[in-house]
């Protein structure tokens, strides 16, 4: 820090008083450094040293106009929690040692998934696995494990004493944070006791833990230790049809797992789009159980655009439609963290134009959202705005099927997502810039169509819809370097990786 320079007033004072005080003690300054502070000798020394000492109140420093805005002058916001009520609450939590338990959040009364509560809990007790298929939305990533941990005749079919502890798989570290955040507050209990989560690097559970949100990978490690997973009672493995590398390896494992502790394991696969007829006949012909989601009519649109000029072209979209349409936030959905960034700047600096010309515009929350945001950010999501103000959130393929944010009524598909491919001439992985499929064009589409009717603005044609878009997504098994789940794989003792019962 640089020191504050004195005032040029201060500054002669006090060397008019230092040639006084020189000229009786003959060295200059020399009894003021001796003296200890708060221990003043006479005083007349004391009354010195008040007037010759010069404060000077330190500048604050300007907040950063792309990160917040007044809403009483702009009328918009980049979406931060204001820094004085975030400080208070750290040091709110100094004093008491420990944060205070969230208060419970109730879950919302209307949600498809509690209609079948009961059926789900039933075939669990008759089938050790399970598939649920539900639309995004529909609550059965953060309401189906409450169901089975509440649920006391399920409990009983277990032989353990310490209780009945399930693990959450997800694909996405943000998604499992996320709804373990939200688990939380509607138990009523604090994040890293009755319900916890495990991502790499971070590990909030404990003995006590009952529901634990991990990602796939996390698990696969725990298999290398503990093939059978005596650790957990369920494992529930959502978002299948996304089929991750992590994922896909896991279907074996589970399966084999079932088949060995006979009857104490129970597996319950949840998706939002799957291919029920091959995944019930590789898990044994498993029942399957359709969760209908909550679907209102979304009108489409379609406006191509170049492939350059795409991030452009949807903050111009997403700004027509927060300045001319209802309410209803809006989703836009581009490819990775730096055009979400670029995006967000880009509406901040349109809206700031469109304000200078004297145009009058609702408030906005203008917000990106993509996989390597810190938790407080994240949260900025997800929290409730105050009526009347609109979000305007810049996401990756994460808020597909992972991530619900409520009140969505106009979604924006650039049409491409980021994907790992391996290139087997240079043996190295690259993320590239792909067309979406069909698939996940529908999926994003059906964001708008939630809770409200909704609009959808692709910028894309229709016929490259039905044309040149892949109907289905590629797994990424068939397009990842597979070293390290090979060594993984022999690690756990699987000798012949071949032909290895994959799906």
């Amino acid at each position: 820090d640089r020191p504050v320079p004195m005032p040029r007033a201060c500054r002669s004072r006090s060397r008019s008083e230092s040639s006084t005080r020189s000229g009786r003690s003959g060295t200059p300054e020399e009894p003021a450094a001796r003296k200890k502070l708060g221990q003043p000798g006479t005083k007349d020394e004391a009354a010195a040293a008040r007037t010759s000492t010069c404060e000077v109140p330190t500048k604050r420093p300007a907040r950063s106009p792309s990160r917040s805005r007044s809403r009483k002058k702009r009328g918009w916001s980049r979406g931060r929690s204001p820094p004085r009520r975030r400080a208070s609450s750290r040091s709110n939590d100094r004093a008491t040692g420990s944060r205070q338990i969230q208060p419970k959040v109730a879950a919302p009364v209307d949600l498809p998934v509690s209609k079948f509560k009961d059926a789900i809990i039933d075939l669990l007790l008759e089938h050790t696995i399970i598939v649920v298929v539900g639309e995004t939305g529909s609550g059965k990533t953060t309401q189906i494990p409450q169901y089975l941990i509440d649920s006391e005749k399920f409990q009983h079919i277990f032989e353990n004493k310490r209780g009945l502890r399930i693990a959450i798989t997800q694909p996405r570290r943000v998604a499992a944070v996320s709804m373990a955040r939200r688990v939380s507050a509607e138990r009523g209990t604090r994040l890293g006791e009755a319900v916890g989560y495990c991502i790499r690097f971070e590990d909030k559970s404990g003995a006590s833990t009952r529901l634990r949100y991990m990602t796939d990978g996390c698990l696969l490690r725990e298999c290398l230790g503990d093939p059978m997973l005596t650790a957990y009672d369920v494992v529930v493995l959502d978002e299948a049809h996304e089929r991750s590398l992590h994922t896909d390896v896991l279907f074996a494992l589970m399966k084999r797992a079932v088949e060995s502790r006979a009857g104490q394991l129970r597996v319950l696969v949840t998706s939002a789009t799957l291919d029920t007829d091959s995944f019930s006949k590789y898990f044994n012909t498993c029942p399957v159980l359709e969760v209908p989601g909550r679907s209102f009519s979304v009108d489409m649109h379609y406006h191509p655009v170049s492939k350059t000029q795409r991030v452009e072209a949807a903050v111009n979209v997403a700004l027509n439609l927060h300045v001319r349409e209802g309410p209803g936030h809006i989703l836009v959905f581009l490819t990775g963290m730096e055009e979400c960034e670029q995006a967000v700047t880009l509406a901040n600096g349109k809206m700031e134009a469109l304000v200078d010309r004297g145009k009058e515009v609702s408030d906005c929350l203008i917000v990106p959202l993509y996989g390597m945001m810190q938790s407080d950010d994240q949260r900025n999501v997800f929290d409730e705005v105050p009526e009347g103000c609109r979000k305007l959130i810049f996401t990756t393929n994460i808020a597909e099927t992972s991530l619900t944010v409520n009140g969505v009524g106009y979604v924006v598909d650039c049409g491409y997502c980021k994907q790992k491919n391996f290139n087997p001439k240079t043996g190295m992985e690259s993320l590239q810039i792909t067309e979406v499929s069909q698939v996940q064009a529908k999926q994003r589409a059906g964001r708008a169509g939630r809770t409200q009717d909704g609009k959808c603005f692709r910028l894309y044609s229709q016929e490259t819809f039905l044309r040149s878009l892949p109907k289905v997504t590629v797994p990424e098994i068939l397009r990842s370097n597979l070293a390290s789940v090979t060594l993984q794989m022999k690690a756990m003792g699987i000798e012949d990786v071949v032909r290895f019962d994959f799906m």
